[in-house]
């Protein structure tokens, strides 16, 4: 049975988390971004419960305001600066050693890679879809259509950026524990 969660960000525009429940202890889930102009895949697996209870987290510690981006990072935003800080260290790197790891929400896999960040910059929380490197991780298949890193970073830019204010993000968080109680 398919549950679909809407967390407006607007009149327009959309977060959508699509519950599938499959009966057995791995439920499905998808988390679409959707506007008239666009529409990204931000997540999709088939273990919900750790991309909803990850959301959960997120957005608590951001309505505590626990998650301020570094002035340093906020202009290009966490996703520009996450790829070349994780193309720079060895072998890509832990997470221990990236420090924006933290503010890293959701992804899909690394051949249309979104990743979606979540921080706070002063009173406002953020989201952020970005795209991520397809070979952070992996060498390129023969079949791959390869980019460099350096022609990637060259034609980098957010995908989509935007703020909910504090009282939206509790409505977010209500609808956050109605999604737990029906993975219960």
């Amino acid at each position: 049975m398919e549950k679909v969660f809407t967390f407006h960000v607007s009149s327009e525009e959309d977060i959508k988390i699509i519950l599938e429940r499959t009966g057995s202890p791995l439920d499905l889930v998808k988390v679409n971004y959707e506007s008239p102009a666009l529409t990204l895949v931000l997540h999709e697996d088939e273990i919900a419960f750790g991309a909803i209870e990850t959301f959960g987290v997120m957005l608590n510690k951001a309505i505590q305001g626990k998650l301020q981006l570094d002035p340093v990072y906020q202009l290009l935003g966490a996703g520009y600066h996450w790829n070349v800080l994780t193309h720079q260290l060895p072998d890509c790197g832990s997470s221990d050693e990236n420090p924006l790891e933290k503010f890293w929400l959701w992804s899909t896999p690394s051949s249309n890679g979104i990743q979606t960040w979540m921080y706070n910059i002063n009173d406002n929380i953020c989201f952020e879809c970005s795209p991520n490197y397809s070979w952070h991780f992996t060498e390129p298949k023969v079949t791959d259509e390869y980019h460099s890193f350096e022609s990637f970073m060259e034609n980098f830019g957010i995908v989509k950026r935007f703020n909910i204010d504090l009282d939206k993000a509790k409505v977010w968080l209500n609808k956050y524990e109605e999604i737990l109680e029906s993975l219960s």
